[in-house]
């Protein structure tokens, strides 16, 4: 099992990513409507402090709608594993309103050590996103984007805390799927992002599977 890693780093208050993207438009069909992955249940260090919010690291899916005018509202729809400073951990399941507004629902962890497939589906017939892990509904709501883009990624808000992962123990995103409108399933595949590759990695070993860490650990 994996153990949290003081990465060493000074402190700065700023949100960072790991993990990997996937368009609609490089979906046959052009069209979004599901993502999920088996996500390990990783337990990393969180510095004292963070961006925006109280400090956390997680990993996540999501389904968004790539906004790139600054005029848009960035708005999104994400569920996967929280920890919050200086030791506590979540299911989590967040959603945002019309306007950007971001809301944030919690339930107890699954353990560590294990692994959780989450994921984010829009139910067509009752016209809502639905938040699932492992295969349990938890949640249901209004989506007001188009979903343009899925995501899986692990994210800190401080750069002292641990992405997620360890040179030799990764946070992993297996089973990694998305599906268009038609109800048709593909592999995630999908591109990298990294917000800062001088302190965090990833690989891609296979068309659904990404693996993250923080260079700085070991697990």
């Amino acid at each position: 099992m994996a153990e949290a890693c003081v990465p060493g780093r000074a402190s700065e208050d700023f949100p960072f990513f790991d993990g990997a993207k996937r368009l609609a438009t490089t979906i046959p069909g052009g069209t979004l409507g599901y993502v999920g992955s088996n996500l390990y249940e990783y337990s990393p260090y969180v510095a004292p402090t963070g961006y925006g919010a109280e400090p956390t690291a997680s990993a996540w899916v999501m389904l968004e709608n790539d906004a790139m005018d600054p005029e848009t509202p960035f708005l999104w729809a994400s569920i996967g594993w929280l920890k919050t400073y200086p030791n506590t951990r979540h299911l989590f399941w967040e959603w945002t309103d019309s306007v950007g507004n971001w809301y944030t629902e919690t339930r107890l962890a699954w353990p560590v050590g294990g692994s959780t497939y989450y994921e984010v589906l829009w139910d067509d017939f009752t016209q809502q996103l639905n938040f699932y892990a492992n295969y349990q509904l938890y949640d249901s709501k209004t989506r007001y984007f188009t979903m343009r883009r899925a995501n899986v990624s692990g994210e800190t808000h401080n750069r002292a805390s641990q992405m997620p992962g360890g040179t030799s123990k990764h946070q992993t995103f297996l089973q990694s799927q998305v599906a268009n409108l038609d109800g048709s399933v593909f592999s995630f595949g999908g591109t990298s992002v990294v917000t800062d590759p001088s302190i965090h990695a990833n690989s891609h070993p296979t068309a659904r599977a990404w693996h993250i860490w923080d260079t700085a650990c070991a697990t």
